[in-house]
């Protein structure tokens, strides 16, 4: 038995939608989105990673309008897609 056969079907479509969700993303995107799942602030994400403040919400931009593509809808980063991708993150190989 495998471990994917104890989840739901909503479970295994949120686990497949983040799988995809994080393959559409650079390097640089899932670095941002890992650093927010992790708590991190765009200002402690600029200081971790050693860009502007600029940049990181330039990234976070990015990664928000590239959620119709698998979600159907623009999602709001921290409010909508970081809760989304939190539980599966470290199911997902990219």
């Amino acid at each position: 038995m495998n471990w994917l056969d104890d989840l739901n079907s909503k479970k295994r479509i949120q686990l497949e939608n983040a799988r995809q969700f994080l393959r559409l993303l650079h390097p640089p995107e899932r670095d941002i989105v890992m650093l927010a799942v992790q708590g991190h602030s765009d200002q402690s994400i600029a200081s971790i990673r050693c860009i502007s403040q600029y940049t990181v919400r330039r990234h976070v931009e990015n990664v928000q309008n590239k959620t119709p593509d698998i979600y159907g809808r623009k999602l709001k980063f921290r409010q909508q897609l970081i809760p989304e991708l939190a539980p599966y993150l470290f199911l997902c190989p990219v």
